[in-house]
């Protein structure tokens, strides 16, 4: 299967660059045909074949709190969800990157949307990226190198400072299921710890803690933590890290400074009142991410149906909505019947 889905996704990449207009809907279904085969590796192959070992593993993995969270994120973003930067026209994208107030730009409305985006859908080295520019935080840096500052002055930026190396490391080190990136959504090349930053920046949660969610032992790797997949020990670690959200002081002071931030510490711990979702998938990652990382397989499908019927469909997204559910709930014939 994933090597069928690497030869379909070849396939659309290649095809998405030169399709005619009258090519589009074999392209549609091209993309369909490998959505279905993604969202089938999760919920539909769970064990492998020729390998006693690894399928009681997988067999008796799958149905614990919160195994198949990391892959139905992943999913969910790669083939349901939009690139948050198609919010923007290139012109203004192109201001936001190379701005030294990105936050100013009409009104700071289109760098804060972005970078909630962002989090909506846990990218948060994307966020961190956009809020590690924030003018606050230049001009803070800039103006500790100067000699004329008084004591209040020199306090005061200094705990600008220390509130966003807080908030890096929050971002930086969130154990959210799929990672904090988009990067290794396709599933065919896995990110490399090794060869990363491992410095830990928050008490008591490394880096690499994102991949206590990963109940494939492949994509677990090496670390402090246990081999094999254990939903306990998974949300133990995001408990302890949405409580630091909550309870970060230097977080909190800059809070007073940066008011947009209130909103996205909010989403952090959970709280998603007032956000106003794009798609059914955006919302349902959203809460896989933010407050139901610890949801069982069986309970996926009854989750889905009740956030989908929140949107209207047309008839085509309907059915490929019921799609999606037979396949959350196991029906393998409902895959053979789409692709064939």
């Amino acid at each position: 299967s994933r090597s069928y889905r690497k030869a379909l996704a070849d396939c659309v990449v290649g095809w998405e660059a030169e399709a005619t207009e009258t090519e589009q809907e074999n392209l549609e279904l091209l993309k369909i045909a490998y959505a279905v085969t993604h969202l089938s590796e999760t919920f539909l192959l769970l064990t492998p074949p020729n390998d006693t070992f690894l399928s009681e593993y997988y067999e008796n993995t799958s149905s614990l709190p919160g195994a198949v969270t990391a892959d139905t994120v992943r999913y969910l973003r790669l083939h349901h969800m939009a690139d948050p930067t198609a919010q923007l026209d290139d012109a203004l994208l192109d201001d936001l990157e190379v701005s030294l107030q990105p936050d100013q730009l009409d009104g700071g409305e289109p760098y804060w949307n972005l970078v909630e985006s962002y989090v909506l859908r846990g990218c948060l080295q994307d966020a961190w990226a956009l809020l590690s520019r924030h003018s606050l935080r230049r001009r803070g840096a800039e103006a500790l190198t100067l000699e004329t500052m008084d004591e209040y002055q020199a306090a005061t930026l200094a705990q600008d400072q220390d509130g966003f190396r807080a908030l890096e490391a929050l971002l930086m080190s969130a154990p959210l299921p799929g990672g904090r990136t988009d990067e290794f959504d396709a599933d065919f090349q896995w990110e490399d710890d090794d060869n990363r930053q491992q410095q830990e920046l928050l008490e008591g949660i490394p880096p690499s803690a994102y991949r206590l969610w990963e109940s494939n032992m492949s994509k677990r790797g090496s670390g402090d933590f246990p081999v094999n997949f254990q939903s306990k020990a998974a949300l133990h670690v995001y408990h302890s890290w949405q409580q630091a959200v909550k309870a970060l002081p230097e977080v909190q002071l800059l809070t007073r400074r940066i008011p947009q931030l209130s909103r996205l510490l909010a989403i952090l711990t959970g709280n998603l009142k007032g956000v106003e979702f794009e798609s059914w998938a955006n919302e349902l990652c959203a809460e896989l991410l933010y407050k139901i990382p610890n949801i069982r397989l069986a309970d996926m499908h009854i989750r889905a149906t009740k956030i989908m019927s929140k949107y209207e469909a047309s008839e085509e997204e309907e059915s490929v909505n019921q799609m999606i559910l037979s396949i959350m709930m196991g029906n393998a014939g409902r895959v053979v019947e789409v692709l064939h």
